[in-house]
């Protein structure tokens, strides 16, 4: 998928140092937006992040050989079933606003459509508006449910749905 001179495709166990790159890049820039920690993740060997890759299905945005943005589509947990439901969202602040987010969004839709899902879920930190606006933009809408992020108990979620 492109959109000018940006790139998304999907992550290959051969993207693992790019792929621990904007990850903690993500946690240094937005470190209350996440449930992991830098100090836990940057110290992970490139073993660890070729097994993410290996499990899980990231998209990861490229202009050139410069990676812009990342987006990991897992399993979900929502009222006892699992779905599948979008994780580790980022996109670095000089690239925001050119639409790398829509794409890697669009990938994972794709992705999941693919698989013969029909719904994708996420969790927003509560008062990230512009997260949430954007997500709205895409289709996402809250499901009423909140609760509490598990590395910060002081700050909620909302759950946020999309039908495809």
């Amino acid at each position: 998928m492109t959109a000018s001179h940006i790139v998304v495709r999907a992550g290959q166990v051969t993207d693992a140092a790019v792929l621990r790159e904007i990850r903690c890049e993500s946690l240094l820039d937005s470190p209350r937006a996440y449930g992991s920690r830098y100090t836990e993740v940057a110290v992970q060997p490139l073993s660890y992040w070729r097994s993410l890759l290996r499990r899980r299905h990231y998209f990861i945005a490229f202009t050139g050989n410069e990676v812009v943005g990342m987006l990991c589509v897992d399993a979900y947990e929502h009222e006892g079933t699992s779905f599948p439901g979008i994780y580790s969202m980022f996109v670095r602040p000089a690239h925001r606003g050119r639409h790398v987010a829509s794409l890697l969004i669009d990938a994972g839709k794709s992705y999941v459509r693919a698989k013969g899902e029909n719904s994708l879920f996420l969790d927003v930190v509560e008062g990230n508006e512009r997260a949430i606006a954007f997500y709205r933009r895409e289709g996402f809408n809250p499901v009423g449910t909140h609760r509490a992020m598990t590395s910060d108990t002081e700050r909620q979620l909302i759950t946020m749905m999309c039908h495809l």
